[in-house]
């Protein structure tokens, strides 16, 4: 008991049958007499108690606001995710609509270009193509794009810059010279290479063959003019004596003497035979890139100039060496000069983007010829008179061709053509414009019928073109279904033509080959005329449906 009257209490319930109130200690007892024993520890472990439990609460509170934290961390990280994964889908959504409208940008300039080749216009074509996206051309552009070379053979060799080209007189060859040091002969009938000839050290930048064809001559930037056997290809001479490099060399009409212009602003003149200098001719103001001979070897003609600076033709007596006249007009680089058959006028091409045309006797000019490509100016790189002097062919360059050769373009001005132009020599009309080469037009020179047309160009080849027909001449019209087959007769009067591929419209048709003139309807077959042919004698037509 707690007290002793705790202890009497209970001894009156016990003898008064009342329950009493004995037991053992009970647990809050015990703890505060065990309190009482150990008071200074029991304050101590209650402090500790209470500090591990503040200890706890905080860590929870600290734990709880960390979660928070992360919590609209990781929300905040999710937001940020869908929102990069809207903005992804919108770039990719863009790029695809993008792509969608250059690929139909493509398509357009692919059918655009198609629709110009079928109705002729070449050169709308190109520049259709040309804009096509370099990225989408596939197999479509590569053909449509093949279909504007007009060409009619492609001769591949040289291993850089074709800078000249030359036809032997009898035109079966063709010799060119170009920046790779070589000249190079070719079949005209097979296109195949015949000949190499080495032995310059610079870029062979003019080849010419003798009147008679067993003659080569080229000059080159190693400062020497060459000459050579056209069938062994064995080297006759080398002729020295300029300072700078030799831009163009030319035969006399009989052959005895070559003369050649360079950069040290000369022309020469040298005896075939004996390779001994007979003349020199002195008084252009800047290189010299081109040199001629009249026809009848009386007088040459030279041409010289700076790109971005006048340019001048000079005529020389082939004799004395006397300076005769000074054709002043071009407005930059006298590229190259000519002389008609007859002598009595010369055409000279420019980097002014002109050809002109000068009476040979008075020395006065009597035409300007100009190519406009897109607004811009043609850069003349040569020209060359038909055989019968009724035509003018022109070659342009393009900037890379030119920049080849060091000569700074005014991109503003100046046409990437890469075209040969033809030209009515006396209203000085263009006739035609023949596309083909891939980068500027050197050189241009007519076969000796002015059947054919050579080219030599900074695409390393050289091309052979239709001189007397370059462009479509006449469409035959009257079909009302697909043409399958065309067929000329034996002596080329007539052409036959099998159509159709229903019974009202399987016709083979015969026209006029010159006046193009329908001049029968053949019916019979029930079905598409596939295959038309003429007898050899021509008197037949066979037709296959």
């Amino acid at each position: 008991y707690e007290t002793a009257n705790g202890f009497a209490a209970d001894i009156d319930r016990h003898l008064g049958d009342e329950p009493v109130l004995a037991s053992p200690p009970s647990s809050v007892y015990r703890m505060r007499k065990f309190v009482r024993r150990n008071r200074t520890g029991v304050v101590a472990g209650a402090v500790i108690a209470v500090i591990l439990l503040l200890a706890t609460a905080i860590s929870i509170g600290f734990a709880g606001s960390e979660a928070r934290q992360r919590r609209s961390a990781q929300q905040a990280e999710h937001q940020e995710r869908r929102e990069r994964e809207k903005a992804q889908a919108a770039q990719a959504a863009a790029e695809t609509l993008r792509d969608a409208a250059r690929r139909q940008a493509y398509l357009a300039s692919i059918a655009a270009a198609q629709g110009s080749i079928r109705a002729g216009e070449i050169q709308a074509a190109r520049v259709r193509l040309d804009q096509a996206q370099d990225e989408f051309r596939g197999w479509e552009w590569d053909y449509l794009h093949a279909q504007l070379d007009q060409s009619l053979a492609v001769l591949r060799g040289h291993e850089d810059v074709v800078n000249s080209v030359s036809f032997s007189p009898d035109g079966t060859r063709i010799a060119s010279g170009s920046n790779d040091k070589t000249v190079r002969l070719w079949k005209v009938s097979s296109g195949a290479e015949l000949l190499v000839l080495r032995g310059h050290e610079g870029r062979v930048h003019s080849v010419v063959f003798s009147p008679d064809g067993k003659r080569i001559a080229s000059g080159s930037e190693d400062k020497t003019v060459h000459l050579w056997d056209a069938t062994s290809g064995r080297k006759l001479l080398v002729l020295p004596g300029h300072d700078f490099g030799v831009h163009s060399v030319a035969f006399s009409p009989d052959g005895s003497r070559i003369v050649s212009g360079s950069g040290d602003k000369t022309v020469r003149l040298w005896d075939v035979s004996t390779g001994e200098e007979l003349l020199v001719l002195r008084g252009h103001e800047r290189g010299i890139r081109s040199v001629a001979f009249s026809p009848d070897g009386s007088r040459i003609a030279s041409g010289s100039g700076r790109f971005n600076d006048f340019g001048t033709v000079r005529l020389w007596d082939a004799t004395t060496g006397q300076e005769l006249s000074v054709l002043r007009g071009h407005r930059s680089t006298v590229t190259s000069i000519v002389f008609s058959p007859d002598g009595a006028r010369i055409a000279s091409g420019s980097y002014d983007g002109s050809v002109r045309l000068w009476d040979a006797l008075l020395g006065r000019q009597v035409d300007v010829l100009r190519g406009n490509l897109h607004g811009r100016t043609s850069l003349i790189s040569s020209v060359a008179f038909s055989p019968d002097g009724t035509r003018v062919a022109s070659g342009a360059g393009g900037r890379a061709a030119l920049g080849r050769r060091g000569l700074a373009i005014n991109e503003e001005t100046a046409a990437v053509d890469n075209t040969i132009r033809l030209w009515d020599a006396t209203s000085g009309h263009e006739l035609a414009v023949l596309y083909g080469h891939e980068d500027g037009v050197t050189s241009v020179a007519f076969g000796p019928d002015g059947s054919r047309i050579a080219s030599g160009s900074a695409d390393h080849t050289v091309r052979l073109w239709d001189g007397m027909n370059p462009g479509e001449s006449a469409v035959l019209r009257g079909h009302e279904d697909s043409v399958f087959s065309v067929a000329f007769s034996p002596d080329g009067s007539r052409i036959a033509s099998g159509s159709g591929e229903y019974n009202d419209s399987a016709t083979v048709r015969l026209w006029d080959a010159t006046t193009g003139d329908e001049l029968m309807v053949l019916r019979g077959h029930e079905e598409g005329v596939k295959s038309v042919a003429f007898s050899p004698d021509g008197s037949r037509v066979v037709s296959g449906s």
